[in-house]
């Protein structure tokens, strides 16, 4: 069976154009809430899934993980560094001792 649909696309701005698709692109079984249905979604302009309340909220917590993981593994990567330089700060003063020069004094 081949269901033919209409799909409207609105473009801020612009006058509504008109799309034939057809069902198998619109077929998808999915759960969303406790029901497992065929659904219809909707896409944007270009193409993107329109995300459900549910959906964008979970997508919006996840992108803040993520951002929190690169915060946390940022200031890893700096705390790295800094003991790094402190070592090498270390190693310098001691080979200056080693040649008769006070560090502290320079």
């Amino acid at each position: 069976m081949l269901l033919k649909l209409q799909q409207i696309i609105v473009k801020p701005g612009q006058q509504m154009l008109f799309q034939d698709i057809s069902w198998e692109q619109l077929e998808s079984e999915e759960t969303i809430g406790r029901e497992t249905a065929i659904w219809l979604r909707f896409y944007d302009v270009a193409g993107n899934l329109v995300l459900l309340p549910e959906e964008a909220a979970a997508a919006q917590a996840q992108a803040a993980a993520a951002r929190e993981e690169a915060a946390i593994a940022q200031a890893q990567a700096a705390a790295v560094r800094e003991e790094a330089a402190v070592a090498q700060a270390a190693r310098l003063a001691a080979r200056l001792r080693e040649l008769g020069e006070n560090p502290d004094m320079l």
